[in-house]
């Protein structure tokens, strides 16, 4: 009997579902015949919008043999979204009306548009997009087209450096090609403290990328960042096996440059820019008053109140009040404390410019290209100078002897003169510098209280701390016969 018992559950947790889909069925039934066969708004609108939509079908083949391309792209324009043909290069995608235009593209292959009109099935026959495959990209020693090229291989073009207003090569290449990581420790010119990576760190001792410069390597990292981006065709950067052909020194990555060479008649260009900088997101302490409100509230709550070194509760009021003038304290003496805000008084708006000047010309046999550059970089620092002057110049000359070989020579100067304040911007502008006690006193002096507390003055140690100058030339003769 338990058996039996079983079985009959069993039987109707199964019978359940049906039961209930059969009594559904019923109920919509004969409310679809109350309704005399009229179509709710709702039914309505999801006939007209199935009726609208059009189905087209088709095949996407090469042009070469015959055969269905997989993986081609296939998009109704200004419509996001769409699909991609399967593996013998069959498709099917809707579209809202026969106004529609399908959109075929892929890897290597030349796009086409197609009207959708009266059709229901397109076929399409795509070729090659020769002016891409034909491209010719710097690798290692010597250049490959791109329909050829199989290494991991990123080409970043001069139009790069023209759209951006910096003269820091390094900064340029921020975010401009995956896997090549640019990051800096200061925004100051001439002290950015640049660092590359490729594909990220490749050893615990940390490492930079190779640097070559029209197939020669660079002496330092400087003679790269510091180049006149106006003079740059493109940067290739070579990742992981496309780079062994450096050998150890390219164990973490390669970075080729390739300078503008003379193309065509005589061609004189020059080209300027003006920018400027100013404080971004910036923060700072409280004010006298704040500073003051705080300890009041504080000893408020407090049996026995400690005024630190500020002795009195009066002395406290005073401040919370915002008055100006000499205060006694237990440690530091008499000392001044009005109403001073550091960044106010260290920090304005800056000015930058850079100029280009270039030569060239080209014949059958020899081309040449003189260029001269001078840049001034200036941080935002108002009481004294943060930047850096630099002055470049390049020639490059090409000679063919014969079918077979060319010489090529060039000579690049650079001069980069950075002149900073020695001390003064460091933490001490917010660890040890109180915004009431102001760069100043009424008198005109620098102010500050040197023994505890306010013992800083980072606008006095900008201003008259000292000057850290470097002047860095470089100069490089390079010769080729190819």
């Amino acid at each position: 009997m338990r058996i039996n018992v079983l079985n009959k559950t069993e039987l109707w947790n199964r019978l359940k579902p049906s039961l209930a889909l059969s009594f559904l069925v019923c109920v919509s039934s004969q409310s679809f015949a109350v309704n005399n066969g009229k179509l709710n708004l709702a039914e309505k609108y999801a006939l007209n919008t199935a009726q609208q939509q059009i189905t087209i079908k088709g095949k996407v083949i090469s042009g070469e043999d015959n055969m269905g391309i997989p993986g081609v792209n296939v998009t109704v324009k200004g419509v996001k979204g769409g699909f991609s043909t399967d593996f013998d290069g069959g498709y099917s995608i809707n579209v809202s009306s026969s106004d529609a235009v399908l959109v075929f593209s892929g890897i290597g292959l030349k796009t086409q548009e197609i009207k959708v009109g009266s059709q229901r099935t397109i076929n399409i026959t795509m070729v090659a997009d020769v002016s891409t495959l034909n491209e010719v990209v710097v690798v290692g020693y010597g250049t490959q087209k791109r329909a050829k090229l199989t290494g991991a291989v990123e080409v970043v073009s001069g139009k790069v450096f023209q759209d951006r207003a910096v003269t820091n090569v390094g900064l340029a290449l921020q975010g401009q090609t995956p896997g090549l990581v640019v990051t800096r420790s200061s925004s100051r010119p001439g002290n950015e403290g640049l660092n590359f990576q490729i594909r990220g760190a490749s050893s615990i001792n940390g490492g930079s990328p190779l640097v070559v410069i029209d197939g020669v390597p660079a002496v330092n990292s400087f003679s790269f960042v510091n180049m006149n981006p106006d003079d740059i065709e493109n940067v290739t950067v070579l990742k992981d096996a496309s780079a062994a052909i450096y050998g150890s020194r390219a164990a973490n990555g390669v970075i080729l440059v390739t300078t503008k060479k003379g193309k065509g008649k005589v061609k004189i260009d020059y080209s300027s820019n003006l920018r400027f900088t100013k404080n971004g997101i910036t923060s700072y302490s409280a004010t006298s008053q704040q500073y003051a409100a705080l300890w009041l509230a504080a000893n408020a709550e407090e049996k026995t109140p400690n005024w630190w070194g500020w002795s009195t509760k009066e002395n406290m009021e005073k401040m919370a009040a915002g008055v100006d003038g000499i205060y006694p304290t237990a440690f530091w003496g008499d000392v001044f404390i009005g109403q001073g805000n550091r960044i106010d008084e260290m920090f304005a708006q800056r000015y930058s410019y850079q100029h280009n000047l270039s030569v060239s010309n080209s014949t059958d046999l020899s081309g040449y290209r003189l260029s001269l550059a001078y840049a001034d970089n200036q941080g935002n620092l108002a009481t004294a100078y943060d930047g850096q002057k630099q002055y470049n110049a390049r020639f490059n000359y090409d000679y063919k002897l014969s079918e077979k070989l060319k010489l090529e020579t060039g000579i690049s100067f650079i001069n980069a003169i950075t002149r900073a304040p020695s001390v003064g911007l460091d933490a001490a502008l917010y660890a040890q510098d109180m915004p009431f006690f102001p760069a100043k006193n009424p008198y005109g002096q620098w102010n500050a209280n040197f023994g505890n507390v306010g013992n800083r003055n980072a606008a006095a140690a900008t201003s008259d701390g000292g000057r850290d100058n470097r002047k860095s030339l470089t100069s490089r003769l390079d010769f080729k016969a190819t």
